[in-house]
């Protein structure tokens, strides 16, 4: 099955995180999102965090949705009472974490570059799984720093502009560049490639090109997944790998919670413990998941995709899960 809709939706969780980032009323439940980006005049002029935050509010939503349905909420012509809320605090660095001390010598500097998976949108500071990396490499007995350069909606031009601006300001060692691919509208494969190459123009090691898990629940991403890591390394060139996540994250989310079966014409979300079928409706020629399976999340609080709380990003357990995994990969490169 085609799922080609994408060039109009694709990455519209993203896209909504930056709405909600930059302080997007939600009108029914009289709620406000905090500002928490803006223009950064020392990274190019391009958006990122605020600089020096302290526990600004986000309202999220807390299920699958699509981009369309998130912004009828917010003008007031629909209600998603299916919400979570979190804070938002950053250091003078513009960075979701603690202030940054002088590096001692001997000590690697990482940075997490990235947009609102490696920010931790949804979850606490402390829950967000590079502050987990960062724990679980010194627990394996390496003297690192792991930063938290994401931002919410971060395109691939200004993950780039951060690794130009601020790796060598900060004194980074190492790059992790974590990220989908965007669809060719925002850019495709090229602009990641191009994004990578300005990363490894200012650091020694070469970046790790990590793809985030893809959710159960997100159709264009499990269209276009599997084939993002090959557009991107066959730009940059043989010898550059790339790691998805998504498989190993699909074997620690184990026959627990829902899933989306894709097959005959039919989207059904079945629950993987119990092996019933809460629905099945027909499967859209293009366009978001049906109002009927948003319908089912909003009905039945417990309906919900193990690790992930919102078809696109990881929640506190997904964080640790997220942490083990790209250790893993790291952890021969020190």
């Amino acid at each position: 099955m085609k799922l080609r809709w994408y060039h109009a939706v694709a990455g519209g969780i993203t896209l909504l995180a930056a709405a909600t980032a930059a302080g997007v009323q939600w009108s029914r439940s009289r709620e406000r999102s905090d500002i928490v980006i803006g223009p950064w005049a020392e990274m190019e002029n391009r958006s990122w965090n605020l600089a020096d935050l302290n526990d600004a509010r986000v309202v999220v939503p807390d299920r699958p949705h699509d981009p369309a349905e998130a912004d009828a909420h917010r003008r007031g012509s629909a209600r998603m009472e299916r919400v979570r809320r979190f804070t938002v605090s950053t250091n003078a660095d513009h960075l979701r974490m603690g202030p940054l001390a002088a590096k001692p010598a001997g000590r690697i500097r990482i940075a997490a570059v990235g947009d609102s998976v490696t920010f931790g949108w949804g979850v606490r500071p402390e829950e967000s799984w590079v502050t987990l990396l960062d724990a679980e490499l010194r627990r394996r007995g390496h003297d690192v720093e792991v930063l938290n350069a994401g931002s919410p909606g971060a395109p691939t031009a200004s993950m780039a502009a951060w690794c130009r601006t601020q790796v060598p300001r900060l004194q980074v060692d190492r790059v992790l560049w974590i990220r989908r691919v965007p669809p060719p509208h925002m850019g495709g494969a090229r602009s990641v490639a191009d994004g990578i190459r300005a990363c490894a123009a200012v650091v020694q090691a070469r970046p790790l090109f990590i793809l985030p898990p893809v959710s159960r629940f997100d159709l264009h991403g499990r269209e276009a997944g599997p084939r993002e890591g090959g557009d991107v390394t066959a730009l940059l060139g043989a010898d550059w790998a790339s790691h998805d996540l998504t498989e190993p994250f699909r074997a620690a989310q184990g026959e627990r919670g829902e899933d989306l079966v894709i097959g005959a014409g039919k989207l059904s979300v079945l629950d993987l413990e119990s092996k019933a079928t809460w629905l099945s409706v027909a499967a859209p020629a293009q366009g978001p998941l049906p109002t009927a399976i948003s319908e089912l999340f909003e009905r039945e609080p417990e309906v919900a995709e193990v690790l992930m709380y919102d078809g696109g990003h990881p929640d506190a357990a997904g964080s640790v899960v997220m942490a083990a995994l790209i250790a893993d990969l790291v952890e021969p490169t020190l």
